[in-house]
Parts: C-alpha cells; structure tokens; sequence
C-alpha cells in the first residue's frame, strides 16, 4: 500500500485476518518455533504495527488506528522502538485529522500536536 498497489487487489485484509488466526493459535502453544526469538507480546506489538499501518494506509481509518496505538502505548511494558514511533505518527494524524476532533480535548493551541511531533523526533534521533 505504501507503494501504491491497491489494497483490495493485495487482499491485505485476508491476509491480517489469516495472520491473526495463525497468532491466536500460536498462542495455544508458547512454547512453539514462532516464539523462540520474540515473545508472546513483541509478537503482537508487531501485529498491532500491521494493523496501525492498515488502518491509516489502506483503510484510511485514523480513529482505529489511533485505538490500536493507544492501547500498546497504554498496556505493554516495554514497546520496542520502532512500533513505538509508528504508534506517535499513528496518533499525530489522529490529531490532525476531521475525526480527532470529535474525540480529543479541546487544543486550540495545538499543544498535544507539539508533544507528539517533539515525542516522534526524539524517538528518531535516538534510535534511527
């Protein structure tokens, strides 16, 4: 999608369903190959970055995008850094987009955007 392939043709939304099926039955079994390198939750922070990226790229759905970064901002402990900063970019266009209106505080001032921008270029200096 990033390079412009239309989603409905890459049959991206099978695809994260299938994934997700293939993740919920993993889980049944830790112990198996798919957690040998990565845990059971660095594996799903990795699935909820398909899904950000889903959701604001193919879907063009910032608002489930922006739920599925909070909630790995909000539940996992530790957040390896590039889901983290796709989680920042997930939310500022929350921000900026119709829909963050409807649901974020009243900013007039714009500084949560500021927060968010100044969160992402630390994210980026120390880790890119």
């Amino acid at each position: 999608v990033e390079l412009g392939y239309n989603p409905e043709e890459l049959f991206i939304k099978d695809q994260i369903n299938m994934i997700y099926q293939d993740l919920k039955s993993a889980l049944k079994n830790p112990s198996g190959g798919l957690f040998k390198e990565m845990t059971t939750t660095g594996r799903m922070q990795k699935f909820d970055m398909v899904l950000m990226k889903y959701f604001s790229q193919a879907r063009n759905d910032n608002t489930n995008a922006a739920r599925v970064a909070i909630r790995m901002l909000v539940e996992d402990e530790y957040i390896f850094p590039d889901a983290e900063q796709e989680a920042i970019k997930v939310l500022l266009a929350y921000v900026n987009a119709k829909e963050g209106i409807n649901y974020c505080p009243n900013d007039e001032d714009g500084n949560i955007a500021k927060e968010l921008r100044s969160v992402l270029d630390s994210l980026e200096d120390e880790h890119f």
